[in-house]
């Protein structure tokens, strides 16, 4: 592996990671929004409700990576080539006689692993965890 490539693999992999936790708290944060009113019913305390707000989320979440996976991916490897064009690393790669090709090859490969990861996601862990998924807004852990 070339120092291009791991170059390339680590500005992917930090603007995938970036646009995860922007997207999915983004998601969370509106859900939480549209549904507080059902999360403080109930005369439970403070402290309890804040646990039950934060792990019904936390259950929620990889259902959230499956929904918004392939948006991610894809602003990812768009914005990986925007930064680089703009800050014209794009124009130097091209200008020493690297092919565009060659420059999207790791960032392709890994959308792909990515890919893998959210259906890993979608086929083995949600289901080990989908009975606690399931519960409603209101209702509190071990209930």
């Amino acid at each position: 592996m070339r120092t291009l490539d791991r170059y390339i693999i680590r500005s992917f992999l930090y603007t995938a990671l970036l646009f995860f936790i922007i997207i999915i708290s983004l998601r969370v944060v509106i859900d939480l929004n549209f549904n507080l009113d059902e999360f403080l019913k109930g005369n439970a305390s403070g402290a309890d409700k804040f646990h039950n707000i934060a792990s019904y989320y936390l259950y929620q979440i990889p259902a959230y990576v499956i929904e918004l996976g392939g948006i991610l991916i894809v602003a990812s490897a768009a914005f990986t080539l925007a930064r680089m064009n703009h800050s014209n690393e794009l124009t130097a790669i091209l200008a020493s006689g690297v092919s565009l090709r060659r420059v999207i090859l790791p960032i392709f490969l890994f959308a792909v692993l990515l890919d893998v990861a959210i259906i890993c996601d979608q086929e083995y862990l949600i289901p080990s965890i989908a009975y606690k998924m399931v519960r409603s807004r209101d209702e509190l852990p071990g209930e």
